[in-house]
C-alpha cells in the first residue's frame, strides 16, 4: 500500500507524539497545507506503554486519557500527572 501514490512533492515523517502514539504524517509541498495524519498505531490513547507510572492506570474520559493512582499512592506534582508517583502512607 502506497499512501502517497499519485501525489507529487510530499514529505512524510514518523513521530512518537507527546501522547505516546506513533503517527505517520504527510505534508504537501505543492499546496501550502498543514501536515495530515495518514496513519496512527492506535486510536486508544490509553494504549501507549510508559505514559503512566508503575502504580497508576489509565481511564478514558470521552476521548481524553486520565491517569489515576492506586490507593496509598499520590502524584509528586499534581499539575504534571505523567511524572513519577510517591507512596503516601499514614502511619498511626
Amino acid at each position: 500500500m502506497n499512501i502517497i501514490e499519485g501525489r507529487s512533492l510530499v514529505i512524510c515523517r514518523l513521530t512518537i507524539d507527546e501522547d505516546g502514539v506513533f503517527r505517520l504524517y504527510s505534508h504537501s509541498l505543492v499546496q501550502n497545507s498543514t501536515s495530515v495524519v495518514e496513519w496512527a498505531s492506535t486510536s486508544n490513547k490509553c494504549a501507549p506503554i510508559g505514559l503512566r507510572g508503575v502504580d497508576s492506570y489509565c481511564e478514558l474520559i470521552g476521548e481524553e486519557p486520565r491517569c489515576l493512582c492506586l490507593p496509598s499512592v499520590d502524584y509528586v506534582d499534581r499539575s504534571q500527572k505523567n511524572l513519577e508517583l510517591i507512596l503516601n502512607l499514614i502511619i498511626v
